[in-house]
């Protein structure tokens, strides 16, 4: 887990899956962009004037990571990944199940790192929704109490 403040120039390798969890923006400015090109076969558009103008150019703190507190309780272990003002993220090791509440502020995401699983809601009319590694479940705004069960290891995205 690296946190990367707006404005940080930053990459990614060939053969990386990553999950990128950002504010919610429809702003990236591409710097270089490996030659890739669009569903069109032309080069993606750089915007490197732009770039230039957001860029944080303050030396990075180093990338090392602290050591992080997991906490056990019957069912689950949570692990807090990252926190800032505009989301949140946990690791999640279900043995059983846990709860949460979605909010009316903002949505929730859950990825599947591993496992399988459901989540049901504590409305009468809404069947549980299975899930598996891969998977990624958005749950909006306002969903209340949830409950997650199964064998399965879970980011969850709190925005």
């Amino acid at each position: 887990v690296f946190y990367v403040p707006a404005g940080t120039v930053h990459g990614i390798g060939a053969g990386i899956l990553i999950a990128e969890i950002q504010e919610s923006s429809n702003v990236t400015y591409r710097v270089y962009d490996y030659d890739r090109v669009d569903k069109n076969g032309k080069k993606r558009e750089l915007h490197f004037d732009k770039a230039v103008q957001v860029m944080n150019m303050e030396i990075a703190p180093e990338a090392k990571q602290k050591s992080r507190l997991v906490k056990h309780y019957p069912g689950c272990s949570r692990e807090l990944l990252c926190r800032c003002k505009y989301f949140e993220t946990e690791r999640i090791q279900v043995t059983k199940g846990f709860s949460f509440s979605v909010k009316e502020e903002s949505f929730q995401i859950l990825m599947c790192l591993d496992g399988y699983g459901q989540v049901e809601t504590m409305e009468a009319d809404q069947k549980p929704v299975r899930f598996c590694k891969g998977e990624t479940m958005f749950l909006p705004a306002g969903l209340r109490r949830c409950l997650v069960v199964g064998d399965t290891m879970v980011l969850k995205i709190r925005c």
